[in-house]
């Protein structure tokens, strides 16, 4: 029995924040049940289709999916738990905003069985956030951090980004330390993408916002994995840091590209040897399932040549790297059968990777230049 990951994806925010591409829609709230609605029939078709699938973890993602009403996002975890065969014990997260959580909410979600929680904290300095779009405070999130412990959340997670015009190297120390204090189970630091079609993309090219600053951004990711592991963090994928055991098991999925279904608005899936997505649009998503159609943007095949350059790009994105058993038992063949050993040997004399027995990782080099390195062991020609 295939072993599978599940997405769902809430499209609706309060507000949306200034940096902001994902499919998200701000002020949209008289769609939230008749979307719902929808999810509930797209459960309902796939509940055929991968019978023969087991779900191991869920992820409640966004959009900002503590912005709808708990109840909503309880009947739709009863109807995949209906429909679904699903582990025992499966990780069951949610993402959520400070401002949009209260007691109740966090209660709710308790009882539904979700059990890990990701809190969308960005930056600690209320000047920043106000800068970037956030509706919340820094008291916001102290006041939300505290409600989540108190009904019993024992793993969460904290989003930071760094990287954000204006923003110095002593607000980044004090976010990261005043964090630690905290101890969340699992940390999160993001390089700031400045995505066209947002509005900070419009601000910093109208001169209203300076462009990022590449040397501090590095600066930046350096001092995150000092003091992160210093304070007892492991850094197990380039942008993740966890306690021990702590990994998201819903995130490793994704990272050594482990198939999963991807439900809502907009979300991407990776099953029966291909990769699919549905449309962006959530007045074509709600109307295709009212008529008990999938809601398809596009669907594409994954040859053995894709499957392999898409394992080697997720799986070197973790610490430890690529697993040459598990490649090997995957695949049939030896990892050398793909990457040379005279780039495996180039990149180790640059000091941008690292080989052993069981592994083949980046250096923390190699994982500063991380683009530039897949370039050299990427793509994988037909085979």
């Amino acid at each position: 029995m295939d072993k599978i990951g599940l997405y769902i994806h809430m499209p609706f925010c309060e507000k949306k924040c200034f940096y902001c591409d994902f499919n998200s829609y701000e002020g949209a709230g008289e769609y939230i049940d008749s979307y719902i609605d929808a999810l509930i029939r797209e459960v309902n078709i796939y509940s055929s289709k991968i019978k023969d699938s087991k779900i191991t973890s869920i992820y409640i993602g966004g959009g900002t999916p503590s912005y709808i009403p708990s109840s909503r996002i309880n009947y739709v975890l009863d109807a995949v738990f209906n429909k679904f065969d699903i582990v025992r014990n499966p990780e069951i997260s949610i993402e959520a905003n400070p401002g949009t959580l209260n007691k109740n909410k966090l209660i709710r979600y308790r009882r539904a069985g979700i059990n890990r929680l990701s809190i969308g904290l960005q930056a600690l300095q209320n000047k920043i956030l106000s800068r970037i779009g956030r509706i919340h405070t820094k008291e916001d999130f102290l006041y939300s951090y505290s409600m989540a412990r108190d009904t019993g959340f024992d793993n969460i997670n904290i989003d930071l980004i760094f990287g954000i015009p204006t923003q110095k190297m002593e607000d980044w120390e004090e976010s990261l330390y005043e964090v630690i204090k905290l101890e969340p189970e699992h940390i999160s630091c993001y390089s700031l993408q400045v995505s066209e079609n947002t509005p900070l993309y419009d601000m910093i090219n109208s001169g209203q916002m300076p462009h990022p600053d590449e040397d501090l951004d590095r600066d930046m990711y350096s001092l995150v994995k000092q003091v992160l592991e210093t304070n007892g963090y492991e850094h197990y994928e380039i942008s993740n840091f966890c306690k021990k055991g702590r990994q998201c098991r819903h995130n490793l999925i994704y990272w050594l590209n482990r198939k999963y279904l991807g439900l809502g608005c907009s979300a991407h899936s990776y099953l029966f040897d291909s990769r699919f997505a549905n449309t962006d649009s959530i007045h074509e998503y709600i109307q295709s399932l009212n008529k008990e159609s999938l809601p398809l943007k596009f669907k594409e095949y994954v040859d053995l040549s894709t499957c392999i350059n898409d394992e080697l790009m997720l799986a070197m994105r973790l610490i430890r790297g690529v697993n040459r058993n598990i490649f090997k038992k995957h695949f049939a063949m030896p990892i050398e059968m793909i990457i040379p050993n005279e780039t495996i040997s180039f990149l180790e004399e640059k000091k941008l990777l690292h080989q052993d027995e069981k592994y083949i990782s980046l250096t923390d080099k190699g994982m500063d230049i991380y683009n530039s390195v897949m370039i050299e062991l990427l793509p994988i020609k037909h085979i």
